[in-house]
């Protein structure tokens, strides 16, 4: 996700999609999440996946992304997850 060119919609979709996934995927296999500040698992997060953002807009929507889902009860993340794959 790294580079200085212009995302179109359908790039900045398919980007979000993929770091939904993945994000949820990490929250998941990180059962301390939950007692966690967002910045600090989004900044693990990154850090686990070699991950750099440089869109401050997609940046700042996967931190609101984390902190939303680390909250949420993880048989619904689960599922989530299962729809969002198929």
């Amino acid at each position: 996700m790294q580079g200085n060119f212009m995302y179109n919609n359908s790039d900045i979709n398919h980007e979000l999609k993929r770091i939904a996934i993945d994000s949820t995927n990490f929250l998941l296999n990180n059962p301390q999440a939950k007692q966690k500040k967002p910045i600090d698992l989004y900044n693990q997060w990154s850090r686990e996946n070699d991950i750099s953002i440089n869109n401050t807009e997609i940046s700042n929507w996967t931190l609101e992304h984390i902190a939303t889902m680390k909250n949420v009860d993880t048989n619904l993340l689960e599922e989530a997850l299962r729809l969002d794959l198929n």
